[in-house]
């Protein structure tokens, strides 16, 4: 908690905040951001004639450290009529984590589940070898700023408000640290192709409290904000055959909750595309039991259905929106061990696992989740996508622009490709290419109009 709060802060606010800190006779916030840009503008430049590469993201989820925070006030456990998601563990304060960072031993409350539903809260002891992270064993740059002061016998807080205000002014974190952050971020990849698109990212808990980019962000700029199902990624906990009025309530909630996220693009830079740049579903639901079933000897998509059904309301929901997306992630050394997961934080996010192998899927995890027709390119505007998995049957509805070069496309994945697709056009006219090879269904219109099509895909 220390490292991290104090490492984003002084990466996006330390010239604000902490304006003596310095590194080799430069600001520590400058000091990070020019490597970071210098690290970026290098890479742009090795790819920079490369036709498919479109553009750059700006930093992962990035964090705001602790600007915004009190010191020393941290959240009260919720009552148990409370459902929505809640982070368990230890619950640090800027004060907690500074006093730790300094070598002094730190008292944390730490949340946990009780078994009727409420939070239990115990108190966890941190730092008891009194080990400090800084040169010298401090002060640090903040008890310098005048944030706190370690004393002799005890710590103090000195300015509650240390991360909320500066200079009697309240800090608006996208706005005086973002904003500046996504335009050096553009001039840092367009010095290399003017072209490239922004695809840009703010802390996606910021979202969830009803923030959004600042007012003026680059031209060409792409909302790539990331989005989760909290509740399912946090308990990892569902129904392991959820039944048809869970899949409806899950898609009443996606919905709402992604198409919030189109009206964050449709107000950048007043209006943008939105791609949602990272999404996924746990398959270590309840304990491992996909796990289980597996090594005991099933070897069927039932052991997957929970995270199959989950992924499909996901896609559906992204489907009715339009939205473009990024699924979150194939790992490749990826095993069904809940020590490890995809060995990124426990999380086991990935669609692949080598115990999965040999198999049908050939290691591939709730594959008829994710595996699916998909408008890929279209020539004109789309105006409705719609996969049914039941049915067997993707829809789709195109108000063709012959002016566009390009054909549309359809992918149509090689477990439905086997043999030519039986599709049934409606509407403008269209000439049509299968190349099973490729898994591609082109249609290609001489003249203005819809078309409507109907797949069926077995």
């Amino acid at each position: 908690m220390a490292a991290n709060g104090i490492m984003w802060t002084a990466f996006f606010a330390g010239a604000t905040l902490t304006p003596q800190w310095q590194v080799d006779g430069e600001n520590v916030q400058h000091y990070l951001q020019r490597h970071y840009f210098g690290a970026v503008a290098a890479i742009a430049k090795r790819v920079a004639s490369l036709p498919n590469v479109i553009g750059f993201d700006s930093l992962n989820e990035p964090g705001i450290g602790w600007v915004g925070q009190k010191m020393s006030q941290r959240p009260a456990p919720p009552p148990i009529s409370d459902h929505s998601p809640l982070r368990l563990g230890p619950m640090w304060t800027p004060f907690d984590g500074l006093r730790a960072a300094r070598g002094l031993t730190t008292k944390v409350p730490f949340y946990s589940r009780a078994a009727d539903g409420s939070i239990a809260v115990h108190e966890v002891e941190y730092n008891s070898s009194r080990t400090s992270i800084w040169l010298s064993d401090g002060p640090d740059p903040f008890e310098q700023a005048g944030a706190w002061r370690a004393g002799e016998t005890a710590a103090q807080v000195v300015d509650e408000d240390f991360f909320i205000k500066n200079a009697g002014q309240r800090i608006d974190h996208e706005r005086d640290f973002m904003q500046p952050f996504f335009h050096r971020m553009a001039a840092a990849i367009r010095s290399h192709n003017p072209d490239w698109l922004l695809f840009a990212e703010i802390n996606p808990h910021l979202i969830a409290q009803g923030r959004s980019f600042p007012k003026d962000m680059p031209p060409a700029t792409i909302n790539a904000s990331h989005w989760y199902d909290l509740a399912l990624l946090w308990s990892k906990r569902s129904p392991s055959t959820p039944n048809a009025a869970h899949q409806t309530e899950k898609r009443k909630l996606y919905g709402l909750q992604l198409a919030y996220f189109r009206t964050i693009g449709e107000r950048l830079n007043g209006g943008a595309p939105t791609l949602i740049g990272e999404f996924g579903v746990p398959f270590d639901l309840n304990d491992g039991e996909s796990f289980h079933r597996w090594s005991a000897g099933e070897r069927n998509s039932a052991v997957w259905q929970a995270q199959a059904l989950a992924l499909q309301s996901v896609y559906d929901t992204l489907d009715t929106l339009l939205l473009s997306s990024t699924q979150w992630n194939y790992t490749a050394s990826n095993r069904n061990d809940l020590r490890v997961g995809d060995g990124w934080n426990q999380e086991d996010l990935s669609i692949f696992s080598c115990d999965q192998q040999p198999g049908d899927d050939d290691g591939g995890r709730a594959v008829a989740g994710f595996c699916r027709p998909y408008l890929q390119r279209a020539q004109g505007r789309i105006l409705q996508v719609h996969y049914s998995q039941d049915e067997g049957v993707f829809r789709f509805s195109i108000d063709l622009d012959p002016e566009i070069e390009g054909d549309t496309e359809i992918f149509i994945p090689a477990r439905f490709a086997r043999t030519a697709p039986s599709i049934a056009l409606s509407g403008a006219a269209v000439q049509q290419q299968h190349s099973p090879d490729r898994q591609l269904l082109k249609l290609r219109a001489a003249a203005a109009g819809i078309v409507e099509g109907v797949l069926h895909c077995r």
